[in-house]
């Protein structure tokens, strides 16, 4: 199940086939239980997302599963084998990774936290938490609407007016106007000194035309959610 998997670091990009228990569901917390065996990690944390720039540096966790307790839209850690988990079904779930000092982050970005800067909130946090350095951080994107759907209407563009990389990441097709979420937090992250060769899109499937996954905007209240989860494991465990 493990999607990306390299030296120190796995990353869990979940979809409608294994993500089969929704987050208001009551069997919710023993999928989660399921899955920490499944990844032979300690412990699952989820945060309550708000759309928001706020999140949590986990230095210390005590149970199997963390659900909901805090709200806030990243997390990060240095700590090994807990795993960070974000939700989505049309919003870009983001992980940073800094293989220097050994620490992670896991961003829940719909449109409203990426223009507010989520990810940079998060790529914040290992700089302030752990004196990550932002061009060793290595970034992953996952799946998400893609421009290639993910229409937006003109309150949204005078919303975002006077952001430059907003501005830049809308995409006018057949008298139509569409957010490009993935180049607007790529943008953003190389503006804050992310080397842009370090920014991985290959897991960065569109929810909405690709078979397969959860998506607000095509299946309303009826979608569920994608799982996306990453974690810190021994250098010498492959």
């Amino acid at each position: 199940m493990i999607t990306h998997q390299q030296r120190g670091l796995s990353i869990f990009f979940g979809n409608a086939l294994n993500c089969t228990v929704s987050p208001k569901d009551t069997q919710f917390g023993f999928f989660c239980q399921h899955l920490c065996k499944q990844f032979a990690v300690r412990s699952l944390v989820v945060l309550s997302q708000v759309h928001g720039v706020v999140g949590k540096f986990v230095r210390e966790i005590n149970d199997e599963i963390d659900l909901f307790k805090h709200e806030g839209d990243y997390l990060a850690t240095n700590l090994r084998d807990i795993a960070l988990g974000i939700l989505t079904a049309d919003c870009l779930p983001i992980v940073l990774y800094d293989p220097i000092n050994r620490a992670v982050a896991g961003v829940h970005a719909g449109w409203k936290g990426s223009v507010a800067g989520i990810a940079a909130s998060a790529l914040e946090s290992l700089v302030q938490n752990v004196g990550s350095k932002p061009s060793n951080i290595q970034v992953f994107f996952g799946p998400a609407a893609k421009v290639c759907c993910y229409e937006v209407q003109q309150d949204f563009c005078d919303l975002v007016k006077d952001n430059a990389l907003a501005c830049a990441a809308l995409i006018k097709r057949d008298g139509k106007t569409y957010f490009d979420k993935a180049l607007f937090n790529k943008s953003l992250l190389v503006s804050l000194g992310v080397n842009p060769e370090n920014i991985n899109e290959q897991y960065n499937q569109c929810t909405m035309c690709v078979d397969g996954f959860h998506s607000h905007r095509r299946l309303g209240t009826l979608s569920g959610r994608q799982l996306t989860c990453v974690w810190l494991r021994d250098f010498d465990l492959l």
